[in-house]
C-alpha cells in the first residue's frame, strides 16, 4: 500500500505563495487548475489501485481547492461507495450533476447506487 501525501501536502500543493511565480504564461488560475489536475491524476491512480481511502483524501483535496471539478465529485462518490460510506457518495454524485446536469457517469454512478441502497444490487 502507497502512503501517498497528506493531507496537508496535498492541499500545500494548491497554496501559491509570494515567491512562487506561475510558469511563464500561465495565470495563477492555470497553476493552480494545473495543481488540482496532477492531485486528481494521483487520486485515480489510486482508486484504480484499490486504496479507496488515499484516493478519497486525494478527491477531497481536489474538491476543496478546485470545487468545480466535475471528474474529482464523480471520483469521490466512488471511492466513499468502496468505503462503503453510501449517504457521502451520494452527495458527491449529487454535486457533479448539479455542475454537469448531463454528466453521464455521475447518473449512471447515482442509479446504480440507489438500486443498490434499495436491495436491488450487490457491491
Amino acid at each position: 500500500m502507497s502512503l501517498g501525501m497528506s493531507l496537508e501536502e496535498l492541499l500545500d500543493m494548491a497554496v501559491i505563495t509570494d515567491e512562487e511565480h506561475p510558469p511563464e504564461g500561465l495565470a495563477p488560475e492555470e497553476t493552480l487548475r494545473s495543481r488540482c489536475e496532477e492531485i486528481f491524476q494521483k487520486g485515480v491512480k489510486l482508486l484504480k489501485e484499490r486504496d479507496f481511502l488515499l484516493a478519497a483524501a486525494h478527491f477531497l483535496a481536489v474538491s476543496i481547492i478546485c470545487p468545480d471539478h466535475v471528474k474529482t465529485w464523480n471520483n469521490l462518490g466512488i471511492a466513499y461507495f468502496h468505503l462503503g460510506r453510501v449517504s457521502q457518495a451520494k452527495e458527491a454524485f449529487e454535486k457533479a450533476l448539479s455542475l454537469e446536469p448531463e454528466n453521464t457517469l455521475a447518473k449512471e454512478n447515482l442509479s446504480l447506487l440507489n438500486k443498490i441502497s434499495q436491495g436491488g444490487g450487490q457491491k
